[in-house]
């Protein structure tokens, strides 16, 4: 979208989809290969161990997916480049999975949020320890 104190736009998003996918590829092929390995002799008993494994298989799965989705409404970039539609989505879709975002990440979220809607500004600040420039949010209107 836009660029603040010229810094480039992150975009970690690919990276996150891939894990997602990698890893739910993973679980499923070894559980598959795992269940076929103990099935395949005729005196195995599927234990506990095995419900417990495939109970964990089918709940890492959806996060999985969920993960592709919030890519797509804004997992993997810097939330003031988000537009309100993809910040709102990406919650909606967060609560449906039942993920719990730590107090501090929703507090952020939300005063970036409530800055978008009430076209309050980002400022560049520059920090005289380390030279570089960075955003921060202000919470009270420039202007009107």
């Amino acid at each position: 979208m836009f660029d603040i104190c010229g810094l480039p736009n992150r975009d970690r998003g690919a990276s996150a989809t891939a894990s997602a996918v990698a890893g739910a590829i993973v679980a499923v092929f070894s559980v598959g290969v795992r269940m076929y390995s103990q099935l395949s002799r005729l005196d195995y008993i599927i234990g506990l161990d095995d419900y417990a494994l495939i109970f964990s298989m089918l709940m890492s799965v959806p996060m999985s997916v969920v993960v592709v989705f919030t890519v797509q409404n804004g997992l993997g970039k810097d939330i003031w480049t988000l537009t309100p539609e993809q910040i709102n989505e990406f919650f909606k879709v967060s609560a449906m999975a039942g993920n719990e975002v730590r107090k501090k990440r929703r507090v952020q979220a939300y005063q970036t949020r409530q800055a978008v809607l009430h076209r309050r500004a980002l400022l560049c600040i520059h920090c005289h320890v380390c030279e570089d420039k960075f955003p921060v949010l202000l919470l009270a209107p420039i202007c009107r």
